[in-house]
């Protein structure tokens, strides 16, 4: 699995209760969203936190090779209130 890693070919999402699922990759850096509900792993396109990244890297005088970052959270699906049962 690391050498699909390696080349693009899948990318590791780590989920809330730490435990990793591979999934096909998309070309280049991205992040997800993934819901704690029902798994859903979305890609997020860009990468927001580049400027952050330097900012830190400058800051501590260090050399960042990477960073791997996932956002927890409830999708739209899965926020919807369930609908009502009416009895007949």
């Amino acid at each position: 699995m690391r050498l699909l890693t390696d080349m693009d070919i899948v990318c590791r999402v780590l989920l809330e209760d730490g435990s990793l699922r591979y999934r096909v990759s998309r070309s280049g850096h991205h992040h997800h969203l993934v819901c704690v509900s029902c798994g859903n792993v979305q890609d997020l396109d860009e990468c927001a936190v580049a400027g952050l990244v330097r900012e830190i890297a400058a800051a501590n005088r260090y050399e960042i090779d990477g960073h791997w970052l996932e956002f927890y959270g409830r999708c739209a699906a899965c926020r919807r209130p369930a609908p009502i049962a009416t009895g007949t």
